[in-house]
């Protein structure tokens, strides 16, 4: 993906891995999935969740690694990859499935409720996002 989603084929893909046109297929069924696989990849370690006791600054540093990506060639191919996922119903499906949702193993782990002190109020967790009060 250095040269971006216009450069990328699954035989150029295909000759550089050592593989087949038709195993590349076999995992990924378009060229976006392909490329989102790959970029997902890439930034998967900078962009994992910290888990510390402050959901405050787990959040804090997420979003500024993210902020960090999108300032790099990764950002750019994270900004081609949401654009073609507009006409690649494949690209969406996996986009969704790996990064934003959360639960294909991609994007942050689910987190235990978070512990009464450092970041979330007493009486303020619970409920909407975080599911019923307990």
């Amino acid at each position: 993906m250095t040269e971006g989603m216009a450069d990328l084929t699954f035989e150029r893909v295909a000759r550089l891995a050592g593989v087949s046109k038709t195993t590349l297929y076999k995992w990924w069924p378009s060229r976006g999935a392909l490329a989102l696989d790959g970029y997902f990849h890439a930034v998967r370690n900078t962009l994992a969740f910290d888990d510390t006791t402050s959901v405050r600054e787990d959040l804090r540093r997420q979003l500024h690694s993210f902020a960090e990506v999108m300032a790099t060639p990764g950002g750019r191919a994270l900004r081609q990859l949401i654009g073609q996922s507009q006409t690649d119903d494949d690209l969406a499906t996996a986009y969704r499935a790996l990064y934003s949702s959360g639960r294909g193993g991609g994007g942050p782990p689910p987190r235990a409720p978070p512990p009464r002190r450092g970041g979330v109020r007493a009486g303020r967790g619970g409920r909407g996002a975080g599911g019923p009060e307990r």
